[in-house]
């Protein structure tokens, strides 16, 4: 009976080590260009735009099926705006008041269909996943004692943020949020970790 079992979790284990980590790519917003212009990313993935100079906005032109569109200005006073791709395929974007000079394209591969989880290894696990009322996140190889959590929602509004003592990890209530696919970032010192969850009703 334990070697069946020791065979599941090693299956298990090697199917979670093999699913990459969500990266966030930082495009620069100045006059008048998008830095760098094309991004090729995965589904999962965050772009973040990031002022530099003068009085722009990023905003969604042609895009996958299925993908949310976006509207957001970026300025001194605005000055960040992310998103996490959602589906496969290529995302034109511009500056609506400097278009059709100032422009992006994001090309993103990947499937939709599988969940992006943080192997253990990494320092970051989340648990369950999909996750219904409560999300476990632990964090036992971080080196600071505190890390601050922020989850986003797949068009870069951040919709919780919390603490977490890292040697014991924190639950997240998930209850309040609707079902959907999640970013999550923790920050800690240093070190970044990010990845993705699914919340199912």
């Amino acid at each position: 009976m334990k070697t069946p079992l020791r065979t599941l979790l090693v299956i298990l284990a090697l199917a979670i080590s093999s699913q990459g980590f969500a990266t966030i790519y930082t495009v620069t917003v100045s006059n008048y260009q998008f830095t760098p212009a094309n991004v090729n990313a995965q589904v999962g993935d965050t772009i973040q735009w990031v002022w530099v100079n003068g009085s722009h906005t990023t905003t969604s032109g042609t895009i996958p099926a299925g993908a949310a569109a976006w509207d957001e200005p970026i300025s001194s006073s605005s000055s960040t705006y992310s998103y996490v791709i959602t589906e496969a395929g290529t995302y034109n974007y511009h500056c609506t008041p400097h278009a059709p000079d100032m422009a992006g394209t994001i090309t993103a591969t990947g499937s939709t269909t599988g969940v992006s989880t943080v192997p253990q290894a990494s320092g970051m696990a989340l648990y369950p996943n999909p996750a219904t009322d409560m999300l476990h996140v632990s964090l036992g190889k971080m080196n600071s004692a505190t890390a601050s959590i922020v989850i986003t929602d797949m068009t870069g509004r951040v919709v919780l943020q919390q603490s977490a003592d890292v040697t014991k990890g924190t639950d997240i209530a998930t209850k309040a949020l609707p079902a959907g696919r999640y970013a999550i970032r923790v920050q800690a010192g240093a070190e970044t970790l990010t990845g993705s969850f699914i919340i199912t009703r």
